[in-house]
């Protein structure tokens, strides 16, 4: 054990660059509230599950795929996103945090999958593979 004087202060720059990383890599698209137009559809698809008590199989309203036989395959995930929109004003916000905090659990996942798979890699290499990927 190294005696107090010896021992090193602050926050190590590995931890610093891993936060930075996160920061601007991971959080910003999925924060902003609802900026991509697709989640509007997955909104409608869960808002049909929930009123009909069942999962759609045809598809009620594109313009292209009018009429035709359509089955959600990612249903449960479309009835949060029309749970959370029916949570009123603080709706959008919810499901932007929500989606944000996924992302980020997502991406420390690969981090530490990384870590396990290659124990020499750095933090930089673990970053630029993120950042790649």
């Amino acid at each position: 054990m190294q005696p107090a004087d010896e021992r090193r202060r602050g926050i190590p720059a590995s931890a610093v660059a891993v936060a930075v990383f996160f920061a601007l890599v991971a959080l910003p698209r999925p924060a902003i509230p609802l900026i991509d137009g697709d989640v509007y559809w997955h909104i409608r698809a869960g808002e049909t599950a929930l009123d009909t008590g069942s999962i759609p199989k045809t598809d009620t309203w594109s313009i292209v795929g009018q009429g035709m036989r359509w089955t959600s395959q990612d249903w449960g995930s479309n009835v949060l996103h029309a749970l959370g929109w029916r949570l009123g004003e603080i709706g959008p916000s919810v499901l932007s945090i929500g989606w944000a905090l996924l992302v980020v659990v997502a991406l420390a996942l690969l981090w530490w999958g990384f870590k396990r798979r290659h124990p020499n890699a750095g933090w930089l290499g673990r970053i630029v593979w993120l950042a790649a990927g």
